[in-house]
């Protein structure tokens, strides 16, 4: 029976921060990138420019075929990987984005993440359909609330391996909650 020194045991947090490669071994990514992903959609929702842009991303965005060539879908890949930083802080990295095959949902406040189905022995990008809720824009008195506005402006590095996501819910029901 193989025993193991404290020399010889990864610490998987650690690692991110020694090789970039190894980001999704970070434990806390997925719920950074799924509070970035409800802080995104939330912003769309508001009433200055930078709100209007973005709202415009998610509206002229329509689920297309795997080619995944059209301009809408570009639009919201560069939103989503930090191509836009004028709008948007990166949510994903650039070639992480290609693992993923985007739709939106405009009838659920709930997103998901599943498996693309391949079948072929060598399979190629993408890897994993992404679901994001698109759903209405809640009333005023619940868009306004004190809370809800403090917990748009919580900052999330996603690629800061020791942060840790204190406050991943949104303080009210009306913001989707993504899954990555």
């Amino acid at each position: 029976m193989a025993t193991h020194t404290p020399e010889s045991i990864i610490n998987f947090a650690n690692l991110a921060e020694v090789s970039p490669q190894h980001k999704a071994l970070d434990p806390h990514r997925a719920v950074k990138q799924s509070k970035k992903l409800s802080q995104l959609i939330a912003i769309s929702w508001g009433d200055d420019q930078k709100a209007g842009e973005i709202r415009k991303i998610f509206l002229n965005f329509y689920n297309t075929s795997l080619g995944k060539q059209d301009e809408a879908y570009q639009e919201m890949k560069n939103l989503l990987s930090g191509q836009k930083p004028e709008l948007f802080e990166k949510i994903f990295d650039e070639d992480e984005i290609e693992d993923y095959f985007i739709q939106i949902t405009w009838d659920s406040f709930e997103g998901s993440v599943t498996d693309m189905p391949q079948a072929i022995m060598k399979q190629q990008p993408p890897f994993f359909i992404l679901t994001l809720p698109y759903p209405p824009k809640p009333s005023d008195f619940n868009y306004q609330n004190e809370n809800l506005q403090k917990w748009l402006k919580e900052l999330v590095n996603v690629d800061d391996s020791s942060q840790k996501v204190t406050n991943p819910f949104p303080p009210i029901p009306y913001v989707p909650q993504t899954t990555c």
